[in-house]
């Protein structure tokens, strides 16, 4: 999946820059020139360091749980828990179109909390006159704004796929 998500995430950087910068600006009350440059350095340093650090989480996780092996997929819910075990690498099933939005899904989750990490440690530095609380608390609500476009995006995808 890494080789699907991240190049979606890069992509996808752009109009996150805008979104979050916008917000940012707002929140804090930054300069244009504050708000965008840091948004832009701290989602640069998310998408290339903590996309791939919560897929390398996400497939430790399947590693563990599965074995590493093919999980059975006898009934639906069998398939649906494999897609969600598996969502960091997915076993090829035939006509199952429908397992790569649902684990571009569930890799949000683990990519929202490192990127959440990642942009407040890289925010806390550029942003140093800023109170730190209010940087953690811009962060959360910036990528909470933020993925929930990637998700509405992702469950549009998997709309059209049922």
């Amino acid at each position: 999946m890494i080789t699907l998500q991240l190049p979606a995430m890069i992509v996808a950087l752009a109009p996150i820059v805008l979104l979050e910068g916008i917000l940012s600006r707002r929140l804090l009350s930054l300069s244009p020139r504050q708000a965008f440059s840091g948004i832009a350095f701290a989602n640069i340093a998310s998408t290339f360091l903590g996309i791939p650090l919560a897929w390398i989480i996400m497939l430790g996780i399947e590693l563990i749980s599965t074995g590493g092996g093919a999980q059975n997929l006898d009934t639906p819910l069998a398939v649906f828990k494999a897609t969600i075990l598996q969502a960091a690498w997915l076993s090829p099933y035939e006509g199952l179109d429908w397992r790569i939005p649902v684990a571009a899904l569930v890799l949000l989750i683990p990519s929202f909390l490192v990127t959440v990490i990642v942009e407040r440690l890289v925010l806390v530095k550029y942003w140093k006159t800023v109170d730190r609380a209010r940087i953690t608390k811009t962060v959360w609500l910036v990528n909470c704004a933020s993925y929930a476009v990637l998700g509405l995006f992702i469950g549009v995808w998997l709309g059209f796929t049922l």
